[in-house]
């Protein structure tokens, strides 16, 4: 019995703390969960009756035996109906206890039962943390490619700028050594005008 106790206890805090953690699970685990608890609360009701029962029956105070006076009266017949009589009592016993064992190794059962649900629960803990934290990690990467493309823009925007003052410079060159070749071409047009004029 005390080791039913000590169980029963434990197991009860195992069933308090998924009840704490109701607000994590999937609908499905939530009903698998309270129907495990509803299930315990019945096995350990049942295991109370029964402990009550056992105390009823060994608490009883032993009845005089009609026949411890008149041994000598005794017949066969009535040796033979008490001796079937404690042999129906110690069956009863055998069945009690029978079933108290059965009802310790369910909730046994119950308590692994309730055990692998509250790994699974610290497992599905841990995996929603792990996934928080590659989405913490995603994010900042993608804060990171985010300014690396807004300072790209930038360099783009500043480098057109910059090839529009080249090509306007370039152009403005083009215009001043054209109008240098004219200047010069006329300067040797006109010295060969008045070298042929001298000459002739």
């Amino acid at each position: 019995m005390a080791s039913v106790k000590h169980l029963i206890s434990d197991t009860t805090v195992d069933v308090n703390g998924l009840m704490k953690l109701m607000s994590s699970l999937s609908p499905t685990q939530k009903i698998h969960v309270k129907r495990l608890k509803s299930d315990f609360e019945a096995a350990v009701q049942s295991y109370g009756n029964l402990q009550k029962f056992l105390i009823s029956k060994t608490s009883r105070p032993k009845r005089r035996n009609p026949f411890d006076e008149f041994d000598e009266r005794r017949t066969s017949s009535d040796r033979q109906l008490l001796l079937e009589e404690e042999q129906l009592q110690r069956q009863k016993q055998v069945e009690v206890l029978r079933q108290v064992q059965a009802d310790v190794e369910i909730l046994a059962n119950r308590q692994e039962i309730v055990q692998e649900l509250e790994r699974n629960v610290v497992d599905i803990n841990d995996i929603m943390k792990q996934l928080a934290n590659m989405v913490t990690e995603q994010g900042e990467s993608i804060n990171a490619i985010e300014n690396n493309v807004e300072s790209t823009v930038v360099n783009i925007s500043s480098g057109t700028e910059e090839l529009r003052k080249a090509s306007s410079y370039q152009r403005t060159r083009r215009r001043c050594t054209i109008f240098l070749l004219l200047v010069a071409m006329s300067a040797l047009l006109v010295l060969a005008i008045v070298l042929y004029i001298e000459l002739r």
